[in-house]
């Protein structure tokens, strides 16, 4: 039974190290595919966050792909709604908050879904929405293409 942890860790690891948010996988993998309950799931990934995100941190800022003025930004903004979000989670059952992260999940999958579509169709080389352009003013690239958007 270890092996699919540790497998569950690779998995979230490596998808953390890209930036992608190792929770999205891993919460799922411990839920539909180890029987982890849910509020166990996601206390767990915010465990496993704290040092793959400084791994992650570390690696992208030497890389000069972190754009400091608008990570703080986010990050006071995530600090103090984390609160909020920490106080509403414990007061859901573990079937409530899995089908509020499920949700949550299909919403964000169809947002990237119709939102890759239409860059594709519109041929543009980079997506329309603000949460994309958003993301990649934080993690700029090296010759900044795409800092001044």
């Amino acid at each position: 039974m270890i092996i699919w942890f540790i497998i569950a860790g690779a998995v979230s690891g490596v998808v953390a190290g890209m930036g992608m948010g190792g929770g999205t996988l891993l919460i799922p993998i411990l839920t539909l595919l180890l029987d982890v309950p849910q509020k166990l799931s996601q206390s767990i990934n915010l465990i496993v966050f704290i040092p793959t995100a400084v791994v992650a941190l570390i690696i992208h800022y030497k890389n000069k792909l972190v754009n400091t003025k608008v990570g703080v930004t986010i990050i006071i903004s995530g600090v103090i709604f984390s609160v909020l979000g920490a106080w509403l989670a414990s007061t859901l059952s573990n079937n409530e908050l899995k089908i509020y992260f499920g949700i949550f999940l299909i919403f964000i999958g169809v947002f990237q879904f119709v939102d890759s579509l239409h860059s594709v169709l519109s041929k543009d080389k980079l997506p329309q929405n603000l949460l994309v352009r958003s993301k990649l003013n934080i993690f700029s690239m090296q010759n900044n293409k795409y800092s001044k958007m």
